[in-house]
This record gives C-alpha cells, sequence and structure tokens, in this order.
C-alpha cells in the first residue's frame, strides 16, 4: 500500500493500460449498438450520466485531502490546467449526450428536446463549479486521522478512474474507430495525424486532470518521474493504436 500512495500516477496509469485491452470492450460495443443501429439502451444511459456523478464526487473527496498533502507549495502551471479544463467540459459534454441518446433523447426531439438540454446545461454549471473549486482550494483541517485521510483520497481515486475509463472509451475510442487513417498522399496522411492528434489530446489530457494537478504541485524524485512518464507513454501508444490499427469492436 505504501507504494500505492507514493505513486498514484504511476498506478493509475498501470490499471489504465490494462483496461485498453480488457474491460473497455462490452461498454464500447455497447455504445455503437445505440449510436449506430438506433436502439435504446437505458442501462448504458444511466452509467453514462452516472459517471459525470462520480467524477464530481471523487473531486470532492480527493481534492481536499491533496490540498491538504500539498500544503503552502505554489500549484505550477495553472494556464495549463485551465486548457485541459476547457477540454474537460466537452468530454463531459460528449457523454451527456452519448447518454440521453442511450435513453432515446436528443436535442431534435419535438416534445422533450428540454431533457438533453437541461442535462448539457447541468455540465456548463458544474464545470464552472468545478473550476471555483480548484480555485479556492479546499483542504482538509489539520488533525485528521492519517487512515482516514487515506482511505477517503483512495474512494476518490477510484470514482475518477470510472470515470476516465467509461470517459475514454464512450469519446476518443469510439470516435476514433470511426474515424481510422485514410491512405493517400504524404501531405494527406500528414493532415490526419494531426487532427487525430489534436483530437487525442482534447479527449485524453482531461482524464488526467487530478493527476496532472496532482504532479505538478508534489515534489518527485526521478525515479517517481520516469516511471510516470513511462506509464502514461505507454497509455498514449495504446490510445493511439485503437485508430491507427482501427482495433476490432465486435
Amino acid at each position: 500500500m505504501r507504494f500505492f500512495f507514493a505513486n498514484r500516477g504511476v498506478v493509475f496509469n498501470a490499471v489504465f493500460f490494462i483496461y485498453i485491452f480488457t474491460l473497455q470492450w462490452p461498454l464500447l460495443n455497447a455504445v455503437a449498438r445505440v449510436m449506430e443501429q438506433g436502439r435504446t439502451n437505458p442501462l448504458v444511459g444511466f452509467v453514462l450520466i452516472l459517471v459525470t456523478f462520480a467524477e464530481l464526487a471523487g473531486i470532492h473527496l480527493k481534492l481536499p485531502v491533496l490540498n491538504y498533502r500539498i500544503g503552502k507549495r505554489e500549484i505550477k502551471r495553472f494556464w495549463l490546467f485551465f486548457i485541459i479544463w476547457v477540454f474537460h467540459i466537452v468530454v463531459n459534454m460528449s457523454l451527456v449526450l452519448f447518454g440521453m441518446s442511450a435513453f432515446g433523447l436528443s436535442p431534435a426531439s419535438e416534445r422533450l428536446a428540454w431533457i438533453p438540454i437541461g442535462f448539457a446545461f447541468f455540465v456548463v454549471i458544474k464545470e464552472l463549479y468545478l473550476l471555483f473549486y480548484f480555485g479556492f482550494k479546499p483542504r482538509i483541517k489539520k488533525g485528521a486521522e492519517p487512515h482516514k485521510l487515506a482511505l477517503r483520497e483512495l474512494c476518490g481515486d477510484a470514482l475518477i478512474f470510472v470515470w476516465s475509463a467509461v470517459a475514454f472509451t464512450v469519446t476518443w475510442v469510439y470516435m476514433a474507430v470511426q474515424t481510422p487513417i485514410r491512405r493517400g498522399n504524404i501531405g494527406y496522411v500528414i493532415a490526419q495525424l494531426a487532427g487525430a492528434a489534436f483530437l487525442f489530446l482534447m479527449m485524453f489530457l482531461p482524464l488526467r486532470l487530478l493527476q496532472f494537478y496532482e504532479d505538478w504541485s508534489l515534489p518527485r524524485t526521478r525515479r517517481q518521474k520516469l516511471w510516470s512518464w513511462l506509464t502514461l507513454l505507454a497509455n498514449v501508444i495504446a490510445a493511439m493504436g485503437v485508430m491507427l490499427f482501427n482495433a476490432p469492436r465486435w
């Protein structure tokens, strides 16, 4: 357990790498059936909506403890954090829209258009709230029992991981396999890769929002930094490979 608490980011990346090649496929298949075959699947819709609340709960559990560990250290690269947060809005908005589609609802519906629009408005309000929540730097009061703080942060990490995993599958993987790199002259291929890289960053970086916040704020050894980068790179290669090789889904 000591290794986990000292290397949260590395463990997160390693488990996420395993998830990419194993547990994500049933969810991807279910989403594909909803989006491509016009089927409704309330369970999928419920899961996609629920994970947005799970992430919110996870942040509330983890961030005050994390700020307690950070102490009075300066938060570095906040401008970059803000840019990733903007992409974070896009990811959660995509989850909500996919979720509404699974329920058979869309903004084009004549009578029930207000439901997906209402959820989209909720996402915007939620994201603004999170930005202010980070800005106010909530912190656990001194004197709290260490094992309770560790358990609280561990629960927060778990909820955030679940959101990250679902969001990765529904946004990047589903969209990536719809648009594989097509053959053509070198300029055409490079243009496709550049567009894919931008889309990838927009969908992938927000999944690590709390990780980046933690890594940029706490001192780390060279070995910790190396393992963090190596496991993150493994995730990037796996995620890009889904598109480059058009990995089968069903």
